[in-house]
């Protein structure tokens, strides 16, 4: 049993004597080509079938981080009948399985991953994504491994961090609308060039989450700032950037600010790369109820954090960027994994 405050990261407004157990399943490898990482807060309904899907399309030698953040109902025990059929997998070396006693939340919980896992990428899988994509992990490695500007894919989409003038924040409203005609239709989707140039962005953002994905597979989107879903990071590039900032996140938007510094910094640029997957919008972690002591507990932590991100302007980009933003572009690999 350890002590939040044991691991080296800022906690931000978290009580740092929170208990963090950690079990382990299995054995290291030095094979390990991708570290998945995945954070799970009360998706026992479906966090069995998540687990399975995403055996089922891992292709690379790999380890699974679980974090199950202050789980309530039955999402233990249905990891743990999972974990008895799990290690047959032969690409599947070792499971750690993290235990908190008190909510930490998504950036606190994927940096307790990160602090596990021995692999030079990163994969961060939510816990309600079920995917339908063999071969999705050696495709997102592969655009890392070979593009060296890149410091993160994701499967989900890519936008841009120059939605601060009038035209473009009306284009992004464009796009959502025409996303959420889209959704309502049940059309799939499939990324053009011409969404991407006009609207400054591509994937599936907004209600578009619950499409299913018709994209080319191997083209590679870059924009300027990707979301989880499922998103992989390089992990050295990843340290070199001081890992996300806990000190002032903990539920959403620490992945932009980290493809902010990664540009202000050392000029990576993050880009996506079409994943398969199912994410029913009512199975996010962030939309199940709370009981009135930890709802209580979550308005506090969002004033704070609330508070403390005054410091940080996402759109507080460089002179460079003002003066002519890195342009979009589209690439492509060659599919070898």
């Amino acid at each position: 049993m350890q002590k939040l405050s044991e691991f080296p990261f800022h906690l931000g407004f978290m009580n740092p004597d929170t208990s963090i157990r950690t079990e382990r399943f299995g054995s290291p490898d030095s094979d390990i080509r991708v570290s998945v990482v995945m954070p799970v807060h009360n998706q026992g309904p479906i966090i069995g079938k998540v687990l399975e899907h995403l055996q089922l399309s891992m292709t690379l030698d790999y380890e699974l981080i679980l974090i199950l953040d202050d789980c309530t109902d039955r999402t233990r025990q249905e990891v743990d009948g999972w974990l008895d059929k799990a290690l047959s997998q032969a690409i599947l070396h070792e499971i750690v399985v993290v235990t908190t006693d008190v909510a930490v939340y998504e950036t606190i919980s994927d940096s307790i991953g990160f602090h596990y896992a021995s692999s030079s990428i990163y994969l961060e899988v939510q816990a309600d994504m079920i995917l339908n994509d063999p071969g999705f992990d050696a495709r997102l490695r592969e655009a890392l491994d070979t593009m060296p500007d890149l410091v993160a894919v994701s499967g989900r989409g890519v936008d841009t961090f120059a939605a601060c003038t009038p035209i473009d924040r009306l284009r992004q409203k464009l796009a959502h609308v025409i996303r959420r005609a889209a959704f309502r239709r049940g059309i799939a989707y499939r990324a053009t060039r011409l969404e991407f140039f006009l609207f400054k962005g591509v994937g599936r953002l907004g209600p578009a989450i619950e499409l299913v994905d018709r994209t080319e597979p191997h083209t590679v989107w870059v924009g300027h700032t990707v979301m989880r879903g499922p998103l992989a990071l390089s992990a050295p590039k990843l340290g070199d950037l001081g890992g996300l900032d806990t000190s002032r996140f903990f539920l959403g938007d620490d992945d932009h600010n980290l493809c902010r510094r990664a540009w202000v910094e050392r000029r990576w640029r993050a880009a996506y790369m079409p994943v398969r997957f199912i994410s029913p919008l009512d199975a996010g972690s962030t939309r199940k109820k709370r009981d009135p002591r930890r709802q209580m507990r979550h308005v506090e932590l969002d004033r704070a954090y609330s508070e403390a991100q005054k410091s940080v302007d996402l759109l507080d980009l460089d002179i460079e960027w003002r003066k002519k933003p890195p342009r979009l572009e589209t690439r492509s690999t060659f599919g070898n994994g």
